[in-house]
């Protein structure tokens, strides 16, 4: 069996295009073959058990819908915050002002 270093030493040689003899092409493609394998056995490994019917799809989908009816809702509500708070800025605005003026009106 090859050595994850050799093997990677001959990769690196081999994706360099410096010349590699028989043995080594030999040894390098083994050593494809286990990496192969390896990150083959990986997935299996990480693949999930249960693999989802069209029955999971809809429910999985009428979850996303409400979801996105939560957050539209959110949204709404969130812009009406703001215009509200649009209105108030506007309104302080103008009491500034009045107060402002009443100030200037008692100094004089």
């Amino acid at each position: 069996m090859v050595s994850n270093e050799i093997g990677a030493e001959l990769h690196h040689k081999f994706t360099l295009g410096k010349p590699i003899s028989d043995k080594e092409k030999k040894l390098l493609k083994e050593w494809y073959a286990r990496m192969d394998a390896e990150e083959a056995a990986m997935f299996r490994q990480n693949a999930p058990k249960h693999v989802p019917t069209e029955k999971d799809l809809k429910l999985l989908r009428d979850k996303v819908k409400k979801a996105e009816a939560v957050f539209e809702a959110l949204l709404a509500s969130i812009k009406k915050i703001e215009e509200r708070n649009e209105e108030l800025r506007e309104q302080n605005m103008f009491l500034m002002e009045q107060v402002s003026q009443l100030l200037k009106k008692k100094a004089a």
